[in-house]
């Protein structure tokens, strides 16, 4: 019997010790994640701040300026009407980015093939940088919301590599087997950077919490020819694939 007391009073002690790293990490992501969702609605507000809204106050200020112009009886030519129709332009050109930003994945099944081949030309256009997209046959992904996940993962990937690694080739790979449906992103980054703590702390949480809501596993390692090469797989089964 004191056998058995002694076994039934250690287990709950070694297990409390072993939960409570478990539970400091489930909040300090916790954390990351409400902090990191702040800081990008602050930069939406901003970017709304910067951008539609002083485009719609200069239509508003033209406008004002075309009404004075007509309780004055003078004659409005078609000329006036030139900066109002720029600047509603302009608005409508970044409330699309906008859009984007937050919608980034079209719900079309091959909505993840665009985004993604549309990131890494958009990343192609800096200066001093070379970024490709690769899938080498068409992998069309029916649920949206692991097509953003993947996305995002690829987005927050590449993101790290050009801010804190400042690699100048990155590519993105999109490819299938029969067991599993898997996105790659590698970099050339110097070896000080190529491996999985190089990476600043909320990154590697943030694209582990992603890919655990899918289902996936995602791995962060050395590449095979250097750089750091960052794998997201989602195992079978999988959603419909063409």
């Amino acid at each position: 019997m004191a056998k058995l007391k002694s076994i039934s009073r250690t287990p709950p002690a070694r297990q409390r010790a072993r939960r409570l790293p478990r539970v400091a990490q489930r909040k300090l992501l916790e954390r990351q994640l409400l902090e990191f969702s702040e800081h990008a609605q602050r930069r939406i507000a901003r970017e709304l701040h910067d951008g539609p809204c002083q485009e719609i106050a200069g239509i508003a200020f033209h406008l004002r300026a075309l009404q004075q112009q007509a309780r004055d009886s003078r004659s409005i030519h078609p000329d006036d009407l030139s900066p109002i129709l720029e600047l509603l332009q302009k608005a409508v050109r970044h409330a699309r980015t906008l859009c984007h930003s937050l919608y980034p994945v079209d719900p079309n099944p091959n909505g993840l093939r665009v985004a993604l081949d549309q990131l890494a030309a958009a990343t192609a256009e800096l200066p001093g940088l070379a970024c490709s997209f690769h899938c080498p046959r068409p992998l069309d992904v029916h649920d949206r919301e692991i097509a953003t996940q993947l996305y995002r993962i690829a987005q927050e990937a590449l993101r790290d590599a050009l801010a804190h690694a400042h690699a100048t080739d990155i590519r993105i790979a999109l490819t299938a087997t029969p067991r599993a449906l898997r996105l790659t992103i590698t970099d050339n980054r110097n070896h000080a950077h190529a491996n999985g703590h190089a990476l600043p702390d909320m990154t590697p949480q943030l694209m582990h919490h992603r890919a655990a809501v899918i289902g996936a596993r995602l791995h962060v390692a050395p590449g095979k020819h250097g750089g750091l090469a960052v794998t997201c797989e989602l195992p079978a089964p999988l959603p419909p694939l063409s």
